[in-house]
């Protein structure tokens, strides 16, 4: 009875994995002329497939929760079943990774561009001639003497973009930036991504890492892979600052480097930064660190955020393929983009909405132990800038970096704690976030953004939740010497 369950368990898991990645070929495949409808628009009987693999995945998935649920109610202990079974299966789930992270990449060096593009195809994305595009973009701006601040038009190699980046990294003209340098640090960034992902998959257990595979595989990152994104590295950086332990020697100093660094390439990781300092200050004993800290992060906060205010009249105004609460309250109005919105009408319902997110999300906090002020911290490190860009800015949906790593990470606590049937729809709000990131036509976006809005709601929890305990640990060490 047991290997037939254990067989059983396996064959779900890779129908779902199959299933999840056929989502992305369904999108992508024959899609010869325009290549954003492939990935954003309307594309007929291909929406409808997409929905039905969609649907059965999800239900795959849940069955698979079913068998981890009955297996861990077994005679044997189920951290000792979890590593007998992943440990004939780790190399290989990290070799998926490096094939899904490098092949189309090596493939355009070894077979040409036109092999790299087909490739990217599979995944529902339209990927263009040139390499790292993003990235590409990025470099001409730096090297163009006609790019000073935020909104210029960038005239040099432009793709028709405006510098909408901090303005602290058009310093880097000095050292003599270009296009050329595309490839090496565009080679760099996936190197750079690949170890944050083999981090993360190292300290999650069964679930999420396959849950790793399936997001790595979504349009979204595979867009930002090839587009050489600069969400890919803010990805990486944050991803990175989740796992260095804090007690151990330079643990402060390499997050505080790594959450800096992902606040000078996007304004939004300024929350992380913010909230990681308050830790700092209530936690320490150090009156030197908690004052260079906070210097620091003053000054970085003074540098960005002017930059910030100009960036936001830059914005994603268009509605296709994009996600944020502006984008949610246009398409409940049903205007034209992100600037026709009629709050009378819409606001209320997205009210309506949040209340209930809010009673289905709560039922998750129960499983965060108040104590374990770590645990919290990592958490809001991520739910802080995505309740951030999400709430005040519309953003395209391959910028999606920053909620992966939240979904991984409460699909790890869930998985953590022993399950009893009062998670449940918690657990399955983690899977409709995982495998929403493979919809993407624009008639979805209503219900995406709605997902969104439930992982907000529960960001914000978490957040008040983390500075109560916080506060409150902070008062209890206080009081102790006052009361010996």
């Amino acid at each position: 009875m047991k290997l037939v369950s254990q067989i059983l368990e396996l064959a779900t898991l890779t129908t779902a994995i199959a299933l999840a990645t056929a989502i992305s070929f369904v999108s992508g495949i024959r899609k010869e002329i325009d290549w954003q409808t492939s990935i954003f628009g309307e594309s007929g009987d291909r929406d409808v497939l997409k929905i039905i693999l969609y649907t059965a995945t999800l239900l795959l998935i849940l069955k698979l929760e079913t068998l981890r649920v009955r297996n861990q109610e077994s005679k044997f202990p189920t951290r000792y079943r979890r590593s007998k079974f992943m440990g004939g299966h780790k190399a290989l789930q990290i070799t998926l990774l490096a094939i899904l992270v490098f092949l189309p990449y090596l493939a355009g060096k070894f077979f040409g561009d036109t092999t790299r593009v087909q490739l990217y195809k599979f995944f529902a994305v339209g990927a263009l001639e040139e390499e790292f595009a993003d990235l590409r973009t990025t470099l001409y701006a730096i090297s163009c003497p006609s790019v000073n601040e935020i909104g210029d038009y960038i005239e040099c190699g432009n793709r028709g973009n405006v510098w909408l980046y901090s303005t602290i990294l058009l310093k880097l003209r000095i050292l003599g930036a270009n296009s050329s340098w595309t490839e090496t640090i565009g080679l760099i960034f996936l190197l750079i991504t690949f170890a944050s992902l083999v981090n993360l998959h190292n300290k999650f257990s069964t679930l999420p890492r396959f849950l790793l595979i399936v997001l790595v595989a979504s349009p979204g990152f595979q867009l930002m892979l090839e587009r050489g994104n600069l969400e890919l590295i803010v990805f990486s950086f944050i991803a990175l600052a989740l796992q260095v332990d804090l007690k151990k020697k330079f643990g402060i100093l390499t997050v505080f480097l790594l959450l800096s660094s992902a606040s000078l390439l996007k304004f939004y990781s300024v929350a992380s930064l913010t909230f990681f300092i308050l830790f700092y200050l209530f936690t320490s004993k150090s009156l030197k660190g908690k004052f260079v800290l906070t210097v620091a992060c003053l000054l970085i906060l003074a540098t960005l955020i002017p930059d910030s205010m100009k960036s936001r009249s830059y914005g994603v105004v268009d509605l296709s393929g994009a996600f944020g609460l502006p984008n949610l309250l246009a398409l409940i109005s049903a205007g034209e983009d992100t600037r026709v919105v009629s709050l009378g009408f819409s606001l209320p319902i997205v009210i309506i909405f949040s209340l209930v997110c809010f009673r289905v999300t709560r039922r998750a906090l129960p499983l965060l132990d108040p104590s374990d002020l770590d645990s919290h911290l990592r958490l809001v490190l991520i739910a802080a800038p995505l309740l951030l860009t999400w709430s005040t800015t519309s953003n395209y949906f391959y910028r999606t970096g920053l909620l992966m790593i939240f979904i991984l990470a409460l699909s790890e606590i869930l998985e953590s704690k022993p399950p009893d049937g009062k998670n449940e729809i918690s657990f399955g709000l983690v899977l409709v976030f995982a495998f929403s990131m493979f919809l993407y036509p624009r008639f979805l976006a209503i219900p995406l953004n709605i997902c969104l809005l439930a992982l907000n709601i529960f960001g914000i929890q978490v957040i008040l939740r983390f500075m109560k305990a916080l506060l409150e640990q902070t008062f209890n060490l206080r009081a102790l010497p006052k009361n010996r």
